[in-house]
């Protein structure tokens, strides 16, 4: 059992490595270039707050214009609300006219396209903190 606890020790610090290291690649993803519409202007800054914070981000978003089929059970009042914290996405991107992320979505991992226009809101979990974006 002694031989095992450097082993063990070495594991646990590995792993806590690579997720930090995946933590701080999604962040600068989020924070590095600019979305291409002025309604989202303050994303960014507000992403920045939630994070700094230790909150949990969750972008609020029209469902009528995704590319995929969401089952009713994952929509509030007909918006999906969709973790984009460090740790929940693989793959943030802004695009010309929407943001892609890779995320798991009902157990799958999947690319989820999110047009500028459908983005409604952007809030923190734990104190319903954010902003919305208005036209």
């Amino acid at each position: 059992m002694e031989k095992l606890i450097p082993f063990i020790i070495l594991i646990l610090g590995s792993l806590f490595f690579w997720i930090r290291r995946k933590n701080n690649i999604i962040y600068n993803q989020v924070m590095s270039g600019k979305p291409h519409s002025n309604r989202l202007l303050d994303f960014q800054p507000e992403y920045k707050n939630i994070i700094d914070k230790g909150h949990k981000a969750y972008l609020i978003s029209f469902k009528h214009n995704l590319d995929i089929e969401i089952d009713d059970e994952h929509l509030c009042d007909g918006r999906l609300v969709l973790d984009i914290s460090p740790i929940a996405l693989a793959l943030f991107k802004w695009k010309e006219d929407h943001i892609l992320v890779y995320a798991k979505f009902s157990g799958n991992e999947q690319y989820l396209k999110l047009p500028y226009i459908d983005i409604y809101a952007l809030v923190a979990q734990e104190t319903g903190e954010g902003i919305i974006f208005q036209d």
